[in-house]
């Protein structure tokens, strides 16, 4: 308790970024933030939340993530390190829901920054219905995209799917690995894409490890 006390107070956390790559050109499309903990106490982000879940303090943690995740993306652009049309995927608790003055105070530092955020919402959470709501209001009010994560692993993948007004979906890497050999994840990634495609929603596929994986779903 007093190491997520501490990592909160003194924001101890940093972001790994990994490159999301556009099927058709190769080209990078976008990077996805991973936090990662400066706490020995909190050796990674489950057992973060998992303790801050017990403690009340969920909503610090996401105030937390886009913060830091925030001024990290800045750094990125300011010091040209990343594409100049690249998007940025940030994870933030589906039921968590912003301040005002939070939502003031980045609009007025990261405006410029926010048509570029892909905000991830898991569809797995049992997520307070308003408050993501509000959250995505406020992403797409500034030009910003919503993404669901880990799409096929929560109990009502397809009502998420129509529900949540998504610009990108993410399909779990389970759906991913060895889908050139499984006939049934190929179905089920093809209708997928069918529904998405008739709506205008991009499909991102997570932990693509083999060059036989990438053809197929290409």
């Amino acid at each position: 308790r007093d190491a997520l006390d501490r990592m909160i107070a003194q924001q101890l956390v940093r972001f790994a970024v990994q490159p999301i790559l556009h099927a058709q050109t190769g080209d990078v499309y976008g990077y996805e933030l991973l936090m990662r903990t400066n706490v020995r106490e909190l050796p990674d982000p489950t057992t973060v939340l998992r303790l801050a879940a017990a403690e009340g303090k969920l909503a610090r943690i996401d105030r937390l993530t886009w913060m830091v995740g925030l001024e990290a993306i800045r750094t990125f652009v300011q010091n040209r390190a990343t594409p100049p049309n690249a998007k940025f995927f940030l994870n933030s608790i589906a039921n968590q829901s912003l301040l005002d003055d939070d939502e003031r105070t980045i609009a007025e530092l990261y405006g410029s920054l926010l048509p570029r955020l892909v905000i991830e919402v898991t569809e797995g959470e049992r997520n307070n219905e308003e408050c993501t709501r509000h959250k995505l209001d406020f992403v797409h009010r500034h030009g910003g995209e919503i993404a669901i994560d880990d799409y096929g692993t929560g109990y009502n993948s397809e009502m998420a799917l129509m529900q949540i007004n998504a610009d990108i979906v993410k399909l779990d890497i389970s759906f991913v690995h060895n889908v050139d050999t499984d006939p049934d994840k190929q179905a089920l990634i093809q209708n997928l894409i069918r529904y998405a495609r008739e709506r205008g929603i991009a499909v991102l596929a997570e932990g693509v490890e083999t060059r036989e994986e990438m053809r197929t779903l290409i």
